[in-house]
């Protein structure tokens, strides 16, 4: 049986699992030159890490501001990865407490909020009763009232099992099981209590507080809320 023990550890994995294939990337992007790798590993994962992760922001339905903010402390990390000032454990610290957190959680919310939106193509006031379940499933799972485990439940609707035995979102998404989905989500928000108002999901500043908690521990703020309203 499976226990919220093994399913936190399940999400440390796949946090940590993302450093491990920068490094295999490399290995099958140099053809196993061991030596080269060695001696370019920085600038190498570095472009590895960046390159994708910045193209998955600017594409993703988030406000301008929050790209930026993203993309600033992606190349930040990156780059001070690269010219040595930040360390292998470092890095990898960083991926673990973006694991533990509610930083990828969002992430899949988000980009189950595209999905459907896509799926169903509403318009007027569908359209925003669908972003507004949205919003407020992201706001339980910051304030801490909807679990992460509840959201991966919701998920599995509209997900499959890929050939390598993972989770991923079905490609061919039906708008009725889209609708399904987001009436889950609005039923969720509303056992766990939580305002139907607007809300944003912080999403910059959830990635920078993690990083200040690793590399500034002694200084770091408190994680705060993101904000309603927007």
């Amino acid at each position: 049986m499976e226990t919220p023990c093994t399913r936190t550890g399940r999400r440390h994995g796949k946090a940590l699992r993302i450093f491990a294939i920068i490094c295999l990337a490399l290995v099958l992007s140099c053809g196993g030159a061991v030596t080269y790798i060695y001696l370019n590993f920085r600038s190498l994962a570095a472009g590895i890490l960046r390159g994708p992760v910045v193209r998955q922001i600017q594409s993703a339905d988030l406000p301008d501001d929050q790209k930026a903010g993203i993309a600033g402390t992606i190349d930040r990390l990156t780059e001070d990865f690269k010219n040595d000032r930040l360390s292998y454990p470092q890095l990898a610290g960083i991926f673990e407490r973006l694991g533990r957190g509610p930083f990828f959680v969002l992430l899949q919310t988000e980009s189950a909020k595209g999905l459907c939106l896509g799926a169903c193509r509403p318009a007027g006031e569908e359209r925003g009763r669908m972003v507004r379940a949205f919003q407020r499933l992201q706001r339980g799972v910051v304030e801490g009232s909807v679990t992460a485990e509840r959201v991966e439940a919701a998920l599995a609707l509209i997900q499959m099992t890929d050939s390598g035995n993972q989770r991923a979102f079905k490609p061919n998404l039906t708008a009725r099981e889209a609708r399904l989905f987001v009436e889950r989500v609005r039923q969720d928000a509303d056992q766990a209590g939580v305002p139907d108002e607007p809300y944003q999901v912080d999403f910059a500043g959830q990635l920078q507080r993690v990083v200040d908690a690793v590399l500034k521990p002694a200084t770091a703020p408190a994680a705060t809320q993101s904000q309603p309203g927007r």
